[in-house]
């Protein structure tokens, strides 16, 4: 797999919450990561720190803008508040003296920011450069400035490094640097500098105590606007690096990265990442970046239970200051949205056959990120109409119905959209209402949801005489699995019509599956656990003889992911109460990985 940082939108979403339940106003510092603040900018009333011209073509509009000023022109400063930029922070008094140039050249009325150096007392802030005009400075400014008409808005802005964790008493040292009438006079406080996050090297649980005290500058402040502008606070948690393992040697791991493409923060900050999995007691190793540098180090001594050429690596807080640079011709790593996976507990369209895969949800996904669907276990008309209008990327069921409301859904509004089942059975037997497991495929084609010729079957052992029929009459594709059968040709025409091909080698298949790809734009991926061999699967409703090994399934399933055409799956018929020694949970997450990584 290729190196990626994985952005989980959700997330995203969900710090920016806990931030406006304390009654402040955000300002995400879009320099931070910009994937993160596109989606604050989408979904959500967030307006942003920006400190380069170049950022603010890339925030949806400028009213959102808070930008700083720093050893610009005039001229530079025109252009920018010809963009539409009306807010702005000022670090200095050369910097400040050149913006109200401008602005009284110009006619215009900004809302201004005067950031003001607060004083920290940890062994680093020494190497650090500290922002901002001393307090003595800024009172002085304000009651210079306090009435003129250009002036809309009149704060401070403080700033502190996000990391510090120990001197939060804002609201007492504001009382000790501003006069009663700078107090009076300001309309708005921003908390700069951000808020602290978990890293390996910061492990304290001190959020609570740092939330109080911003509280107790929001009461303290009145009707007032405080700010917060967090960036790592947001972006770390939102995003982790996945990258893979390619050598182990006398302790160190590298992985097919670099800390200069990814996470140069480790380096200038003396931070390091959390990583996914690590354990108290086991081997300690080094892990270090694919570069020929010594101090390409992503962390030291770390415990992990026998690592593997080929296991993933998985940083977690990752989403913060991870820019790069060209050092040894490397490139930047692309970002991709962590899929939404939905658990569907569900088992009411089993008939009965194989009650306990709603279990399956909680047993596959525990080390997942997830959501759970309520399912309503006495109204399966409800279920599946639930099901048809959820969002979700993956879905792990429960049984083969959820397929019917689920491909719906994701076909309503798109063209072109394939369905590739991998089945030991091809489940249209009869036409039940709602759906069941055993005829939701035979519903999608009556009802015309899905084209016969936009889907494809793979990997069927045990096909009815009533299914065989509709197939045929149909014309729909299908790949029987057999170890007994090769047909030269790829595919055979039978009497009724349906193309079908048995093989016993993955080169024909894997050729279909392609040839099918080629034809759709879109594809739904339903994975039913029984196309497998029981040695890999025996909890599951319908055991078969035969059936794909673990590893020929995962080659074929990497084919459909990795076209780029997935826009759904769903994984079902797992059934925890049937399974032997946990074979086919295993074998389960192992196809889930395949769904996540995307490849």
């Amino acid at each position: 797999m290729k190196a990626r940082f994985v952005l989980n939108p959700l997330r995203v979403v969900e710090e920016y919450d806990r931030l406006k339940e304390l009654g402040v106003k955000v300002s995400y510092s879009f320099k931070t990561n910009h994937e993160v603040g596109k989606v604050l900018d989408e979904i959500s009333d967030s307006e942003f720190s920006v400190h380069n011209v170049e950022e603010i073509d890339m925030i949806s509009g400028c009213s959102k803008i808070w930008f700083f000023t720093q050893a610009y022109s005039v001229e530079e400063l025109k252009k920018i508040v010809g963009k539409g930029v009306e807010n702005f922070v000022v670090d200095n008094e050369q910097d400040l003296g050149v913006l109200l140039e401008c602005v009284k050249e110009l006619d215009v009325k900004i809302n201004l920011l005067l950031r003001m150096k607060f004083q920290e007392h940890r062994i680093t802030t020494g190497k650090y450069h500290v922002y901002g005009m001393s307090a003595r400075k800024v009172n002085e400014i304000i009651l210079g400035i306090k009435d003129d008409s250009r002036i809309g808005k009149l704060g401070i802005h403080i700033h502190r490094k996000s990391q510090n964790a120990s001197e939060w008493e804002i609201k007492s040292e504001l009382e000790d640097s501003l006069c009663s009438e700078v107090i009076e006079r300001i309309d708005i406080i921003n908390l700069g500098g951000g808020l602290p996050v978990k890293y390996r090297t910061y492990t304290s649980e001190i959020m609570d105590y740092i939330f109080g005290k911003i509280r107790e500058v929001v009461e303290w402040f009145g009707d007032k606007e405080v700010y917060i502008e967090p960036g790592r606070f947001i972006a770390g948690p939102a995003v982790k690096l996945e990258c893979e393992i390619i050598q182990i040697q006398e302790g160190v791991i590298v992985v097919n990265t670099s800390i200069y493409n990814c996470a140069l923060d480790s380096m200038l900050t003396d931070i390091r990442l959390l990583i996914e999995g690590e354990v108290e007691e086991g081997d300690c190793f080094k892990i270090k970046g694919n570069t020929p540098t010594r101090d390409d180090i992503f962390r030291y001594d770390v415990k992990l239970s026998n690592p593997q050429v080929g296991d993933k690596i998985v940083f977690l807080n990752a989403g913060a200051y991870n820019y790069s640079c060209d050092f040894c011709g490397l490139k930047k790593l692309d970002t991709i949205e962590e899929k939404k996976i939905v658990g569907v507990p569900m088992s009411m369209g089993c008939l009965g056959k194989n009650v306990g895969c709603e279990k399956a949800p909680l047993e596959i996904l525990n080390c997942k990120d997830f959501s759970m669907i309520d399912i309503d276990e006495n109204d399966f008309v409800k279920s599946v109409n639930t099901l048809e209008k959820v969002e979700g990327d993956i879905f792990v069921g429960g049984d083969h119905s959820i397929t019917y409301p689920l491909f719906k859904g994701f076909a309503s509004g798109r063209e072109n959209v394939g369905l590739i089942v991998f089945d030991a059975h091809p489940d249209c037997v009869n036409n039940f209402s709602p759906p069941t497991h055993e005829d939701y495929l035979r519903v999608l084609v009556e009802e015309g949801v899905v084209g016969c010729s936009q889907v494809l079957l793979v990997g069927l052992r045990k096909i009815d005489e009533i299914e065989k029929k509709f197939l045929g009459s149909r014309g729909i594709e299908y790949v029987c699995y057999s170890k007994n059968r090769k047909l030269n040709s790829l595919t055979q025409k039978n009497k009724g019509g349906g193309a079908h091909c048995f093989s016993d080698g993955d080169e024909d298949i894997s050729s279909k599956i392609e040839e099918f790809l080629s034809k759709v734009d879109d594809v739904y991926l339903s994975v039913d656990i029984d196309v497998l061999n029981s040695k890999f699967a025996p909890g599951t409703g319908y055991v078969e003889e035969g059936g794909f090994g673990l590893d020929e399934l995962v080659g074929f399933l990497k084919i459909v992911c990795g076209s780029c055409k997935v826009g759904r799956v769903d994984l079902v018929e797992v059934n925890p109460d049937k399974d032997v020694d946990g074979k086919t949970v295993e074998s389960a997450k192992k196809i889930l990985e395949i769904f996540v990584d995307g490849n």
